[in-house]
């Protein structure tokens, strides 16, 4: 072999070995992307909701109904969160299948003879990837009730960053003075 010829075999060899390294560092470069991404995605606040249990109460011959749902609200992220608004939107569809929705306010105040737990308050802090659990309380007045049919209950809860989450409630059992009361 030549002087030639060799160097013409580690200049290869060289440029093999740069190329090699250069697809594992891309490799590396998106896996660390990747990760940063993830990372910076848990540092995004957010808060998930669930409902655990919820009814209506009624006291006998009472004008409205008190909501009482049961929450449990969940930090999955890295940021530390608090709940800074709670609120109930419930939809009702009229006689004419327009819709109506009516937002009612958690009032931490309201009492009830069938309330087992302590209310929300608010702010209530969350923890970085912890959870709290409360009540909503929440008062429905006969008078400002429309005549349509409830579609839907939906629980509103903006966190300390002004990001909102939406949960669903199914249809609420109504309780009147701790008794069930009777389908019409």
């Amino acid at each position: 072999m030549t002087r030639t010829e060799i160097v013409s075999l580690a200049a290869v060899a060289a440029a093999w070995t740069a190329a090699i390294f250069t697809v594992v560092y891309a490799l590396y470069t998106k896996a660390q992307l990747r990760i940063a991404r993830e990372q910076e995605r848990r540092r995004e606040p957010r808060l998930d909701i669930y409902v655990v249990e919820s009814y209506a109460y009624r006291p006998q011959g009472g004008a409205s109904r008190t909501l009482l749902i049961q929450l449990l609200v969940r930090n999955p992220t890295d940021s530390e969160n608090a709940i800074a608004m709670l609120e109930m939107r419930v939809t009702y569809v009229m006689p004419n299948r327009s819709e109506f929705h009516l937002r009612l306010p958690h009032n931490a105040a309201l009492t009830s003879a069938v309330a087992p737990a302590r209310p929300f308050e608010i702010p209530t802090q969350v923890p970085a990837h912890g959870a709290v659990q409360g009540w909503a309380l929440l008062e429905l007045p006969d008078a400002v009730a429309p005549s349509g049919e409830i579609a839907v209950y939906e629980v509103l809860l903006t966190d300390s960053h002004g990001i909102p989450s939406t949960q669903s409630v199914s249809l609420l059992p109504e309780l009147v003075d701790g008794e069930e009361a009777e389908e019409s």
